[in-house]
């Protein structure tokens, strides 16, 4: 005879009953609601407290191998929640099924809020301090790692378990956010090097004078990009580093050769400090990069940078060589408009520069 039967609860109080059977699954999400509290402290605790992780860059390696992190720096409060998420997942791996549910999906839930929780708690910081969204995209790469790890181990140890899927969808999305904080602020510093280098004056078809401003543009240009290798170089894996580096470096050279190939008229003198202020890239950007002989990996246009270095400071006889009838470096990195314009700027019309013209094509 059961306590209904003998009239001790009756159907009013069934409840108590329910809640007897039902204690362990109470207790599983009171221990949840806890540990959902804890996570959200520590997704308060600072950003920029960070430590290294991973496996450094090997160069005999350089695509690395995806079982490794790639040696980077993340905050410790990321550490502190992959530990608390593993706490939960050894927990689920052990409890009966319908508590392994409710934890597996506790643990999905810390993951799904960490993105917005940390944007909006920083934001502060995430908008202007370049190292705390270095360190961002660190912390939800290393999360999406960990995610692929437990693909492995926890999900197929809760398969039989659990009618859920497993932790791929979180990591897609964890790295995707990640990656937008972080390539907002690319872009955000190519808008700015454009910006500067509107102030340049080269904006106009004959060149008679280079504006001081010209220089000064640029060593603002690069000294803002040293600024991003002094607080990224050490906090970015060596991949990630370099090649956003390079599209901010690759943005500079891009303005700076655009305007010159525009120019219709350039006077010799000219072409010497324009010549004088392209070394100031030629010199200072390859120190960007971890490794300067690197830097045509990551800067596309770097040869064409050094390509029209050339061009400046030479004579139709050997740009006409180095065109090597469509064959030559010049013809690697030059479209024959763009080295016709460059010819009919800094050349006198001549015989001779006619004759040059007519084999660029």
């Amino acid at each position: 005879m059961n306590c209904r039967e003998s009239n001790i609860f009756t159907t009013q109080t069934a409840s108590i009953l329910e809640y007897v059977n039902n204690v362990d699954v109470l207790f599983i999400d009171k221990m949840c609601a806890g540990y959902s509290m804890k996570a959200k402290e520590i997704m308060k605790k600072d950003l920029h407290d960070i430590t290294e992780v991973g496996v450094p860059y090997n160069p005999e390696y350089p695509l690395g191998c995806d079982e490794n992190f790639p040696q980077s720096s993340i905050s410790k409060n990321v550490e502190e929640l992959v530990n608390l998420c593993v706490e939960l997942l050894e927990k689920a791996a052990v409890a009966s099924p319908g508590c392994s549910a409710i934890l597996f999906t506790n643990v999905l839930n810390i993951l799904s809020t960490y993105c917005a929780f940390v944007q909006e708690f920083h934001k502060a910081y995430l908008a202007t301090l370049p190292q705390q969204i270095a360190v961002f995209l660190n912390n939800c790469l290393y999360m999406a790692y960990n995610l692929d790890k437990w693909d492995k181990s926890y999900s197929k140890q809760l398969e039989t378990v659990l009618e859920v899927g497993n932790f791929t969808m979180e990591a897609k999305i964890i790295s995707a956010q990640g990656r937008e904080v972080f390539n907002k602020y690319i872009v955000a510093q190519v808008k700015q090097i454009n910006e500067i280098m509107d102030g340049a004056e080269l904006d106009v078809l004959a060149l008679e004078k280079l504006s001081p401003k010209t220089e000064k543009c640029i060593r603002q240009c690069l000294r803002q990009q040293e600024l991003l290798r002094t607080v990224w170089h050490k906090v970015l894996s060596y991949e990630i580093y370099n090649k956003n580096i390079g599209i901010i470096v690759n943005a500079l050279c891009k303005h700076l050769i655009t305007a010159i190939i525009k120019f219709e008229d350039i006077q010799a003198n000219v072409s010497e400090k324009l010549i004088d202020v392209i070394k100031l890239i030629l010199t200072r950007a390859p120190k960007l990069f971890i490794d300067a002989n690197e830097i045509t990996l990551y800067v596309p246009l770097w040869y064409k940078l050094n390509e029209l270095t050339f061009v400046l400071n030479s004579n139709l006889v050997d740009i006409n060589d180095r065109w090597a009838s469509g064959k030559g470096p010049l013809a690697l990195q030059f479209e024959p408009t763009e080295l016709r314009g460059l010819v009919k700027a800094l050349f006198q019309n001549t015989d001779r520069r006619a004759t040059v013209l007519a084999r660029i094509c």
